[in-house]
């Protein structure tokens, strides 16, 4: 049995993403799947894992260092 949440709210969506991201995941029957393609990646990966791999790509989004690729 599979269970799924969505939500359409942005205000909840924003909560969710702030406080219990951590928690929820990625299921594991998708990214069992995925892993021949993806690896062991940011894609697949799931609670302090993933943090550790999105602190480390994090500071390449920064607006400093994106809006110097705008011209091309």
């Amino acid at each position: 049995m599979k269970q799924h949440l969505y939500v359409n709210q942005p205000d909840l969506v924003r909560e969710m993403n702030q406080c219990i991201t951590l928690d929820l995941g990625k299921p594991t029957y998708i990214t069992n799947k995925l892993a021949p393609m993806l690896g062991n990646g940011i894609l697949r990966a799931n609670g302090l894992s993933w943090a550790q791999q999105r602190k480390l790509v994090a500071a390449e989004f920064f607006m400093d260092k994106v809006k110097v690729y705008i011209n091309l």
